[in-house]
């Protein structure tokens, strides 16, 4: 004796077979839209996942970038040998001025221009 299931899946699996013409009773079909249901929500939920595992990997990428901009930074805050708040300063001025006569380069190329000029001017 086949369960309920089991029979809807046979009477699926005729539906699909051109030999016999099958009627499917009304709860067969419940189950094969229930069956449809989970399938969505499981692309759905995959979905979901590779958004998310795009997501981290673009928060990966943005950080390694903001690593290197930070580690430029304080670089030049050493280079300076004035105190932080002061060095900031200095620096973000230089920047303002590096933008107006170089513009439309990466925050870390006026970070690397600024080093090299201290570095030069310190021979």
């Amino acid at each position: 004796m086949l369960s309920a299931r089991q029979n809807c899946i046979v009477n699926l699996m005729h539906l699909f077979l051109p030999t016999k013409k099958v009627e499917l009773p009304v709860n067969c079909v419940k189950i094969y839209l229930h069956e449809e249901d989970f399938m969505n929500q499981v692309l759905i939920i995959l979905v979901v996942a590779v958004a998310l595992i795009i997501l981290y990997f673009y928060q990966i990428r943005s950080r390694k970038g903001w690593g290197k901009q930070r580690a430029l930074w304080q670089e030049c805050r050493r280079k300076l040998r004035l105190p932080l708040k002061v060095a900031d300063e200095t620096i973000e001025r230089y920047t303002k001025s590096l933008k107006k006569s170089h513009p439309n380069h990466p925050e870390e190329w006026y970070l690397e221009k600024i080093i090299y000029d201290l570095d030069r001017d310190r021979r």
